[in-house]
């Protein structure tokens, strides 16, 4: 939307143009639309106040909400599985740090980590029900 409106209108909003060209009839509202009656009986008729709420900021909600069913998802890991992700990913350096980088590299060896944990062929279930990686990696 954006993108298109600054193809058609021009920039608006983001800074004021220079003092020399700074023309108000195109930059901000239009007028012409906004004293046309058509258009401002549709938005009167269309944007009714809330009945019970006077309060500008609350005045516009809808009355009926739509029922928007959000279904469980479906984490593929054990409660062990996911310790033992949680516990390999709080030992690594970049843990904890906000920067992007930090964030990647995370990203990266979390996934690398999940792939080990869901390859039988990688990780098994040790007597104290701990996963590890085979080949003396810990998992």
């Amino acid at each position: 939307m954006f993108f298109f409106g600054t193809l058609e209108n021009g920039v608006h909003g983001l800074e004021p143009p220079p003092e020399d060209a700074f023309d108000p009839a195109s930059y901000g509202i239009d007028w012409e639309d906004y004293d046309n009656d058509i258009i401002r009986n549709h938005h009167d008729t269309e944007n009714l106040p809330h009945a019970v709420d006077t309060n500008p900021f609350r005045a516009h909600y809808p009355l009926h909400f739509s029922h928007v069913e959000v279904e469980e998802p479906n984490c593929p890991f054990t409660l062990q599985q996911l310790d033992a992700l949680n516990d390999n990913l709080q030992q690594l350096p970049f843990w904890g740090f906000d920067d992007m980088n930090s964030r990647r590299l995370l990203w990266m060896h979390a996934l690398d980590i999940c792939e080990r944990i869901m390859d039988p062929a990688w990780c098994k279930l040790n007597e104290n029900s701990v996963y590890s990686f085979q080949e003396g990696e810990r998992c």
